[in-house]
């Protein structure tokens, strides 16, 4: 173990004190992707999601990380020692639309957990004849291609997310759904409309069940002008007709859901979610934060619940005592 000294009583000697072992539960999730551009956009794909700590309650499954994931062990911690800490960003639409995959979100860590990125959603219309290749906590739904064939989304990553939806190129013609923590995104199919978000799963962490880390809803099109609906959990909608980057097609702050696809080349999809970090820390222990970090602290019972939001520069720490 690592210690630190202090002066004792004033006569300059140092006396080296142990550090302390104890276990933190933790709940880890990235910033969710933006949805892609061009007609019938691929929704974004949610963030990673990740926890140590079993849930009551919620009607999502699994109750515990993304992607069928079992629920991690609890890290033991050191009294004394920095870790890093970074909550990360959604994926930022880019201005005036313009075509392509929309843009990924960032990741999440905490000390030895990293929650991966969600995947942009592939871009609709002019999207190549070909399986999306790119990898996210949640993959990101297929953009529209019409020429008859069924195409992949991307992949999630194994106990943070499922993979985005599969687009469909003969009528009634549609993208995918982003996917969610909790749920494949919807597959384009003969027998439905556009194909909304995967949902994303619960935790009571905080103290109250909230459903987190849902999938982009796909972007409606020329052919199929009903887009889909956001992945419970705090994904975007799909764009409608004319729809410019509305605040219901973002994913929710806070939440890494994945943001809705647009109807048209030269239309905004929906921006991704940030991420969040929760700290389970036991009462007696405190926890500093270097640079800029948005949290907030409860009690309950035997526990500090830490709630991070934000973090500035990507780079700050947090150290137990």
């Amino acid at each position: 173990m690592t210690g630190f000294g202090h002066n004792i009583l004033g006569f300059g000697s140092v006396v080296s004190v142990p550090a302390v072992s104890f276990d933190v539960n933790f709940l880890v999730i990235a910033g969710g992707a933006a949805g892609g551009h061009g007609s019938g956009g691929g929704g974004g794909g949610a963030g990673g999601y990740r926890t140590s700590h079993t849930s009551a309650g919620g009607v999502s499954t699994p109750k515990a990380s993304g992607g069928g994931g079992s629920v991690e062990s609890a890290l033991s911690l050191n009294t004394g020692e920095a870790y890093t800490i970074t909550v990360g960003a959604g994926g930022a639409s880019a201005t005036g639309g313009g075509g392509g995959q929309g843009a990924d979100g960032n990741d999440s860590v905490f000390a030895t957990v990293t929650s991966v990125h969600g995947d942009g959603g592939g871009g609709g219309g002019a999207e190549s004849d070909a399986n999306m290749t790119s990898v996210g906590g949640s993959g990101g739904g297929k953009g529209l291609v019409v020429n008859g064939g069924t195409y992949n989304g991307g992949s999630g990553t194994s106990g943070q997310g499922y993979d985005g939806g599969k687009s469909y190129g003969s009528s009634p013609y549609s993208g995918g759904g982003g996917g969610g923590a909790g749920a494949v995104g919807e597959n384009g199919s003969a027998g439905q409309g556009n194909p909304d978000g995967g949902q994303g799963v619960h935790s009571d962490i905080t103290g109250s069940s909230v459903q987190r880390a849902g999938g982009g809803g796909n972007g409606a099109n020329i052919y199929n002008t009903t887009p889909g609906d956001a992945g419970a959990g705090g994904g975007g909608d799909g764009g409608a007709a004319s729809e410019d980057g509305s605040a219901d097609m973002n994913g929710d702050v806070n939440t890494g859901g994945g943001g809705g696809g647009a109807q048209a080349s030269n239309l905004n999809p929906g921006d991704g979610g940030s991420g969040f970090i929760v700290i389970k820390i036991p009462s007696a222990r405190s926890a500093t934060f270097s640079g800029g970090v948005t949290s907030s602290t409860s009690t309950s019972g035997d526990f500090k619940i830490i709630q991070v939001t934000a973090t500035s520069s990507g780079s700050e720490t947090v150290t137990f005592s």
